[in-house]
């Protein structure tokens, strides 16, 4: 799994946390909210990009091979 940290439009930080069960309902993991930096992390498999940017509210999607799990590969 990759680590995915996923910015939030400004004017919807109010909803941060409705955000954040979007991203679960497609498939992001042990999911980790920081409001201060409109900003959630959490893991998912590789290839989920579209579906996490499509959630309402979310500006950008970003992710991070070097903190992968063992044994899985992108």
């Amino acid at each position: 799994m990759i680590v995915f940290t996923i910015s939030v439009d400004p004017s919807c930080k109010s909803h941060v946390y409705r955000i954040a069960d979007g991203l679960e309902a497609e498939g992001l993991r042990d999911v980790k909210i920081f409001p201060k930096f409109n900003e959630i992390v959490g893991h998912a498999r590789v290839g989920i990009e579209p579906a996490l940017a499509s959630v309402e509210g979310v500006q950008t999607v970003r992710w991070s091979q070097e903190f992968m799990l063992r044994g899985e590969h992108p």
